[in-house]
């Protein structure tokens, strides 16, 4: 359920929604094979999804004078079902909460020329425990310039900063959960496209331009630079 509502005479406009939803376990959880050398009693057949409920309440302010515009907006989402590792497999246990605000920001300096950008901040709490849930950042930020030329291109450049955030190890002789650090990264992005005739389209991206090494999840590896191109005719 979403609703908003405009404030004609300031350009405010006053916005919210509420939500329900769930997230099913994975194969892994569910059917993963025992691997008693390291005390894994194997996935766990019985597990019910993960369920949800949140809300947020946000304020966009449009200043027409200088072609910006400004938000912010507060958010929380109760979770029940938590599906959490313990006692040697996958159970239901947790219940945890996560919130926080996020701000943004849209300047158009110019026609062909936008930039926005949003910083978004994040508290969240295993209710079971008490501490933060893993890999969830509390300080993320992301910008774009957007630039359109000659009526038929357009160029995009992002940015995408995540800052430290927990996730689990296991020790390499116990095999004992220890929770560790993950470091902040920061990717940037680049795309283009141009309209060679109404019905053909040149585009091309270059993902993580700098080439950054970083980790979503402990132990697994991220793409680095990698450069795409491709041709869409419509007709």
């Amino acid at each position: 359920f979403t609703t908003a509502y405009l404030f004609k005479q300031t350009d405010t406009r006053l916005k919210g929604s509420y939500s329900t939803g769930f997230k099913a376990p994975s194969l892994y959880q569910l059917f993963a094979p025992p691997a008693p050398a390291m005390g894994f009693l194997g996935g766990n057949a019985g597990l019910t999804p993960e369920k949800s409920n949140g809300w947020d309440i946000g304020l966009e302010q449009e200043i027409s004078e200088i072609s910006t515009t400004l938000g912010a907006t507060w958010f929380r989402n109760d979770f029940k079902d938590l599906i959490a590792y313990q006692n040697q497999t996958y159970e239901n246990v947790a219940r945890a909460y996560t919130q926080g605000l996020e701000v943004t920001v849209q300047v158009n300096p110019m026609n062909d020329l936008m930039f926005s950008a949003a910083y978004t901040y994040t508290q969240t709490k295993d209710k079971e425990t008490g501490e933060a849930l893993l890999r969830r950042p509390k300080h993320k930020l992301t910008a774009d310039v957007n630039y359109r030329f000659f009526g038929k291109g357009n160029l995009n450049l992002g940015l995408i900063y995540v800052g430290n955030r927990n996730d689990l190890t296991f020790h390499p002789v116990t095999y004992v959960q220890q929770t560790v650090t993950l470091k902040d990264y920061m990717v940037v992005n680049l795309a283009g496209s141009y309209d060679v005739t109404k019905n053909l389209q040149l585009f091309g991206r270059i993902d993580n331009l700098l080439d950054r090494e970083y980790e979503e999840v402990l132990g697994y590896g991220t793409p680095g630079i990698g450069a795409y191109a491709g041709v869409k005719v419509s007709f």
